[in-house]
């Protein structure tokens, strides 16, 4: 977030932001630590996730439900590259894992939904297949 200070007037710059989002939703899929995504939920309320191919039932759950679920999955599946594109207030990524238990690999298509609430971006879904 970038935040300029000039005689006590603060000046959001929400597209900053979006790109911090960004940024750790990259990081997420590619290094395998859903930790990094948690900042980037809201911290009261629901995130929207849906995620079968991984095994994340589609469901509203709760910031810490929504990075518990991430993390199995990531324990599950290591990831052989994660790319992303991004626009305002939508991330789109492609995936490609493979399993952990049987060796298959899986490319699977990755929606991030961002939106502004309270001056701040946050991830309002994520949704994979």
């Amino acid at each position: 977030i970038i935040v300029l200070v000039l005689a006590g007037v603060s000046l959001y710059t929400p597209v900053a932001e979006a790109a911090d989002v960004a940024g750790k939703v990259r990081q997420a899929f590619t290094q395998g630590n859903a930790g990094l995504i948690k900042q980037c939920l809201p911290p009261k309320g629901r995130v929207k996730v849906s995620m079968n191919a991984v095994g994340i039932k589609s469901g509203d759950y709760s910031r810490g439900q929504a990075v518990a679920l991430l993390r199995k999955a990531f324990s599950n599946y290591q990831t052989v590259s994660f790319t992303l594109n991004s626009r305002p207030g939508a991330l789109r990524g492609k995936w490609v894992v493979r399993s952990r238990k049987d060796g298959k690999k899986k490319e699977i298509t990755v929606y991030v939904s961002v939106k502004n609430q309270k001056n701040r971006s946050v991830i309002t879904s994520i949704r994979g297949g």
